[in-house]
């Protein structure tokens, strides 16, 4: 199951603070409705009690709203997402920042730019992140994350715009879900009985899945086990076939599957 990293409900804005060199607009943000609202010329930084560890497979997301100013045309330059080791000392270490959308064009030695671009602005979406990957990508290891910053990087014009702002929520990790289903096999053996009207089946799974795992066999005449490699006598009858399937679900809720006849 996805695990909520933060969806904006408990903090208060005095949970924010600023990202080195480039808030300059301090107070363009305001949290409102369950959402953190980014504006003007803003980078906030959102510090973790407890570093995220990230490892090869991990994925999350963040729901976000890329608004505009329809009026005057005018869209910030880079509205986006990164996260940041933070050293013993307090600061910011390495760190990766996703562009998901805007009017400049990014550099890809420094961003991870896959999205920008790629919704609609004015609607909220979900953009998914391969955190693991991308961090070792750049740096050749798997970190904890020790704090995320969200920016709507948007030079000074006079007033602050409002409406050329991002809206971010539900922050997840959803590494859980993109993991493959279990991987099932099985093989059976039938044994002598000296009874020409039975059978007495010998079955074997083989399974490759995130544990602990839960079994569910049908040996196609009305009778189940939950054994991960279970026995069962077949009552004969002319022509009759039966269709065996072992179905396995693994700690993630997924499921795979292996039949026979």
């Amino acid at each position: 199951m996805p695990t909520l990293i933060n969806n904006f409900n408990n903090l208060t804005e005095e949970d924010f603070s600023s990202y080195p060199t480039e808030d300059a607009e301090p107070n363009g943000f305001e949290l409102t409705g369950g959402t953190l609202h980014v504006f003007g010329n803003t980078w906030k930084i959102l510090y973790f009690d407890t570093p995220r560890f990230v490892n090869p497979e991990t994925i999350w997301s963040i729901r976000a709203l890329i608004d505009a100013n329809v009026d005057t045309g005018h869209i910030s330059e880079i509205q986006g997402f990164g996260l940041a080791v933070v050293n013993p000392n307090g600061s910011l270490g390495d760190r990766i920042k996703y562009s998901f959308a805007g009017s400049q064009e990014v550099d890809a030695d420094s961003w991870e730019w896959v999205y920008q671009g790629a919704f609609p602005i004015q609607e909220w979406h979900t953009y998914k992140l391969e955190v693991g990957k991308d961090f070792h990508r750049r740096y050749n290891y798997y970190p904890q994350i020790g704090a995320v910053y969200f920016f709507n990087d948007d030079d000074p014009s006079g007033d602050i715009d409002l409406q050329a702002s991002i809206y971010f929520d539900d922050l997840y990790d959803i590494t859980d879900e993109n993991t493959e289903p279990p991987n099932v096999t099985g093989r059976y053996r039938v044994n002598l009985t000296g009874d020409m009207n039975t059978m007495n089946v010998s079955f074997n799974s083989f399974v490759s899945a995130n544990l602990p795992v839960s079994f569910y066999w049908d040996f196609g005449d009305g009778n189940t086990s939950n054994e991960p490699n279970p026995t069962h006598i077949y009552t004969l009858g002319r022509d009759r076939v039966f269709k065996v399937v072992c179905k396995v679900v693994d700690s993630n809720g997924k499921w795979g599957w292996w039949s026979a006849e």
